[in-house]
């Protein structure tokens, strides 16, 4: 009776192990790294050219991107929307740090941290909306620098998936360098005195609400200049 019981575990145990491996193998079965390692950018590069019939590029960190894209991002605590176009933009120690595939949901995930990305604006124009009256409108100069991981979560659709993709934004710096023109600082405005108080009192919180624009152009730049050029040009959003 002891034997049997005995044997009667072991098979339980072992159906218990295989089933349990089984299950594990399956899920690791769900996710195709396309590059070893990860972060080989030449073989990402071959993996988009080839999956969406764009166009190879390059790119060298410390050099700048000129863009004539508008770009607008928003801080709706202190009412502002700025908005520039022919910006320069510069990486600093791009890493690729995830490239997969997860075949269940049909994604493509790219994810590249920065030690720094460089904004530099000689015209951005600041504008604070107020109530019952028109907006209080100052221009100036504007350079910061982000210390960010972008996520890129890139459906499979096509030669125009990067249109699709879902960016998400990992802040490493909640107080960024910035230099911003006597223009903003100086304005006799009280609008737009107060909105910038308001600015510079909380860069924390004001970084995670411009970060929701500014990320997804962060990494559409990325793409385009560093791996592969789909051909389009960015209008305010990826999706």
């Amino acid at each position: 009776m002891g034997t049997k019981l005995f044997t009667l575990i072991l098979l339980i145990s072992l159906v218990y192990t295989v089933h349990g491996q089984d299950a594990s193998s399956s899920t690791d079965d769900d996710f195709y790294y396309p590059c070893q390692p990860q972060d080989n950018v030449n073989c990402i590069r071959n993996y988009f050219a080839s999956t969406w019939r764009c166009k190879r590029v390059s790119h060298e960190d410390g050099v700048g991107i000129p863009s004539r894209s508008l770009l607008k991002s928003y801080v709706p605590t202190v009412n502002l929307t700025a908005s520039s176009e022919s910006d320069i933009y510069t990486f600093y120690g791009s890493k690729v740090t995830a490239f997969y595939v997860n075949r269940k949901t049909n994604n493509l995930v790219l994810s590249v941290d920065f030690d720094g990305i460089n904004k530099n604006s000689t015209l951005t124009t600041f504008v604070v909306n107020q109530r019952g009256r028109e907006p209080a409108v100052v221009s100036d100069y504007l350079n910061e620098t982000y210390s960010v991981e972008l996520t890129g979560v890139i459906p499979f659709r096509g030669r125009f998936g990067l249109k699709g993709s879902v960016v998400t934004v990992y802040n490493k710096n909640g107080i960024i360098p910035f230099d911003v023109g006597p223009n903003l600082i100086t304005s006799s405005d009280p609008a737009i005195s107060a909105m910038f108080a308001g600015l510079v009192g909380d860069i924390p919180s004001a970084l995670q609400q411009l970060l929701l624009t500014k990320g997804p152009f962060f990494f559409y730049t990325y793409v385009q200049n560093y791996i592969c050029d789909f051909g389009f040009k960015y209008t305010g959003w990826l999706v």
